[in-house]
């Protein structure tokens, strides 16, 4: 069985909570490789958001991003 779905995932021009306790800041992209984080910050040079067929865009101007939270619906407290 082939899996179709795209290796890349880029989260681009958002807003980013990092959940070190910095203030929340404007992000140029977050990098996800398979099912890892790869990088958040600045396009890695080797990135090309025009190779549509390997990257899949997600654009979140306007947005929030939270990277690494996997339960949505804990309680933080």
């Amino acid at each position: 069985m082939t899996d179709n779905r795209k290796q890349t995932l880029v989260i681009q021009d958002g807003t980013l909570i990092d959940g070190s306790g910095k203030e929340a800041a404007a992000n140029e992209a977050i990098v996800i490789e398979g099912n890892r984080i790869r990088s958040v910050g600045r396009l890695p040079a080797d990135v090309q958001i025009a190779d549509t067929d390997n990257i899949e865009i997600i654009d979140t101007v306007e947005k929030w991003a939270m990277p690494g939270l996997i339960d949505a619906n804990s309680h933080l407290s």
